[in-house]
């Protein structure tokens, strides 16, 4: 298992940057990941999602090295 590097981050006293992903895409993820953020926040609290679609966006997000965060209910 790799280090998570938002975790390593906020230990070295780092800052991190992330954002929210309100989109179905996967694709948006990857995309977040690749533009260089930290973290993403997947929003399956205001939303009509299942537990696929989470772990979907939370593959996507393993793929680009970016930690996933899920807010749930």
């Amino acid at each position: 298992m790799r280090e998570d590097k938002t975790k390593a981050r906020l230990r070295a006293g780092l800052p991190v940057i992330g954002t929210f992903a309100f989109f179905g895409d996967p694709a948006v993820v990857e995309i977040v990941g690749s533009a260089g953020f930290d973290f993403v926040i997947i929003d399956a609290e205001h939303s009509p999602r299942d537990l696929g679609w989470v772990q979907e966006m939370v593959r996507a997000a393993d793929a680009v090295d970016l930690t996933p965060l899920v807010r749930v209910l």
